[in-house]
């Protein structure tokens, strides 16, 4: 038998989704990614059940990392291989101008067996961690569209522009888009369809944000999809934390972060982060290396510790801001209830508020958040002790 664990993570992330100022196309752009991540994803490793439930540690925040087992080495790696090329060939048709990076490497690992000394399963995390890292430093192939007669998207300005208003039911069926009497059908994977757009909608909306050239390229456009979508989220499967904040979003078509101050030129962004969660992770690698000398099963459990880590941070992270959101608006005017949401996953948060609302939010939901996830990891660390390294907190700016 053969096994290899695999990690295919979404990476530059910040740069795909700010490649305009529009916020319906960033906050279009954040859904994209979340939505290939939690529902696409998943999809293409279980297919044909090349990989089993039990068999996957993680899949959230941009990030999956399962295993593939198989008779012989030569089995294994071409599955291991077709699966990282289907979700490039995915996140490149669905989300073009994002980076993926699928490495994996051959582990000893096998549930309920102690591994040779030197060959436990956190060494092959960490060299996956290398591995991810030197692809990352090799940077990614650009195309030099800096020439006479080629036209740029007037809203990113770097790539080419491939949607014209003018001709906008030919230029979608072009790109692979099923058009149908004046309707976009949106499909998911499987080639099911789970919703429609009018394409009077998505010209009203191109024209708003494009309004000198009404000419797009082919990730805007798709962001811009995703921004409506969005809206429907309910419809199409509850990813992350869109469903609860899609009542919050103020949707001007055209708008900027400029478009949300207040009298006083003020508008309130919010931004949050973890702290110090690869040196708390590093340390925790540590307890279970103490913890194999005395329990075989110390390898598994710190899989299960990983998985549940993972898990509960970005979970912790989206419902400290919507239990936030809901006490903070509860009594408040309508027209105070919204934010604009680029980021919300993993630990980070980067949000526009109302000025006058930001401080408390940001206040508040730096403390639920480091509550929430004190109880959490009373839990998950229950089988390496607790201690005062494996607290949580963040850092939050406004």
């Amino acid at each position: 038998m053969a096994k290899f664990i695999v990690a295919i993570e979404t990476v530059k992330i910040k740069e795909f989704l700010f490649s305009t100022n529009k916020l319906k196309v960033i906050r279009g752009a954040s859904y994209l990614l979340d939505y290939l991540n939690q529902v696409e994803v998943p999809k293409i490793i279980k297919k044909d059940n090349r990989v089993e439930d039990k068999d996957i540690i993680y899949v959230g925040a941009g990030n999956a990392k399962f295993f593939v087992e198989r008779d012989t080495k030569e089995k294994a790696e071409r599955i291991v291989k077709e699966i990282i090329k289907e979700v490039k060939d995915k996140y490149e048709k669905e989300a073009p101008g994002a980076k993926v990076v699928g490495v994996y490497v051959e582990t000893a690992y096998k549930k309920g067996q102690k591994s040779e000394k030197g060959r436990e399963v956190w060494n092959d995390l960490d060299k996956l961690g290398e591995l991810t890292a030197i692809e990352k430093s090799k940077g990614f192939s650009t195309l030099n569209i800096d020439l006479p007669h080629v036209e740029k998207c007037e809203l990113s300005g770097t790539e080419v522009a491939e949607v014209d208003i003018k001709n906008l039911p030919r230029d979608l069926e072009n790109l692979g888009f099923t058009v149908k009497d004046r309707n976009l059908i949106f499909k998911d994977y499987n080639d099911k369809e789970i919703s429609t757009i009018e394409l009077k909608t998505l010209e009203g909306q191109i024209k708003n944000l494009a309004k000198t050239t009404g000419k797009i390229s082919d990730a805007s456009f798709r962001k811009i999809l995703f921004a409506n979508l969005l809206k429907k989220v309910d419809k199409i499967d509850n990813v992350g934390f869109y469903n609860t904040i899609k009542e919050y979003i103020r949707d001007y078509e055209d708008s900027t972060i400029q478009d949300f101050q207040n009298t006083d030129s003020f508008f309130g962004v919010m931004y949050s982060d973890g702290d110090g969660l690869g040196d708390f992770l590093k340390g925790s690698k540590e307890k279970f290396i103490e913890l194999i000398e005395k329990n075989d099963n110390a390898e598994d459990l710190y899989l299960e510790f990983m998985g549940k880590f993972s898990k509960k941070l970005d979970e912790i992270t989206k419902g400290s801001l919507k239990d936030v959101l809901e006490e903070v608006f509860e009594n408040r005017d309508e027209k105070e209830k919204w934010g604009e949401f680029l980021i919300v996953g993993g630990d980070d948060v980067c949000a526009v508020f109302p000025p006058n609302l930001v401080m408390e939010i940001s206040m508040k939901f730096q403390k639920r958040f480091e509550d929430k996830m004190a109880s959490a990891m009373k839990e998950i660390t229950e089988d390496i002790g607790e201690d005062k390294n494996t607290r949580i907190t963040s850092s939050s700016g406004v």
